[in-house]
């Protein structure tokens, strides 16, 4: 498996592989709320634009035999990790991670979340963010994360919080 940046000749098959992703998350987590897909896709999209054309965020992919089969990118702190984090540059989000579904449980997530964290150590951030919505993603994340640093009960309805990790680069 191969961690390099996202180059121009890949924006296709990135979009297709979060429509994918979008897609498939959606229908396992039950999810009805109009616009959602779109609007997912469209910042996702635009992240992986941005990336290609300047130097914040950095979109990062996951291959092997010419087969992309992850992203997550390394950006500038977000709103939530902001608002709700006390986050502020030269601090950093890790975000807009996928896995497509037929490469998923397969260590993808976990290659491509060692590999950031390393790209990230080489700035002067000295601790990054990562925030989840989805139950799936918080799921993952906790595995891989541990809990949590702030938890956002409700934030998405009755019973559907958001969670935050604040991790240290040290």
């Amino acid at each position: 498996m191969k961690f390099r940046k996202l180059k121009k000749s890949d924006k296709e098959n990135a979009s297709a592989l979060f429509e994918a992703c979008l897609a498939d998350l959606i229908r396992r987590e039950g999810i009805d709320e109009p616009g959602l897909f779109e609007n997912e896709m469209e910042r996702l999209n635009g992240v992986a634009v941005a990336s290609l054309q300047y130097a914040g965020p950095c979109m990062y992919i996951a291959e092997n035999g010419g087969i992309l089969l992850g992203t997550i990118a390394v950006l500038p702190p977000g709103p939530m990790a902001v608002l709700h984090a006390n986050a502020a540059e030269p601090d950093i989000e890790i975000g807009c991670v996928y896995i497509h579904p037929d490469h998923q449980r397969q260590g993808v997530g976990h290659f491509l979340i060692r590999s950031a964290i390393a790209k990230a150590k080489e700035s002067p951030a000295g601790r990054f963010f990562l925030d989840a919505g989805f139950s799936s993603s918080r799921a993952y994340w906790t595995k891989q994360l541990g809990n949590p640093t702030i938890t956002l009960e409700d934030y998405w309805g009755t019973g559907q919080p958001h969670a935050i990790w604040v991790k240290d680069l040290e």
